[in-house]
């Protein structure tokens, strides 16, 4: 299955956003949205092509589920 360009382009354009979404949550101690973000792109980042996505989000849901600040951060 090939993803138009522009669906591609809007889910990256998405990531952005999701990165500004975690710096804040981060701050916060918001481990329940890290864990929403990280489950997100665990589901959705190799659909669109980018398998590294799903990796990092895999990690970030794992993490923030054990609160690991520093792990999260990383």
């Amino acid at each position: 299955m090939t993803i138009p360009p522009q669906l591609v382009d809007d889910y990256l354009k998405r990531r952005w956003i999701d990165l500004d979404y975690c710096k804040n949550a981060l701050m916060q101690k918001d481990y329940p949205s890290l864990k929403q973000v990280g489950h997100r792109l665990k589901g959705n980042g190799a659909m669109f092509g980018f398998p590294e996505i799903s990796s990092i989000g895999k990690d970030l849901e794992r993490e923030a589920t054990l609160e690991d600040q520093e792990r999260v951060q990383s």
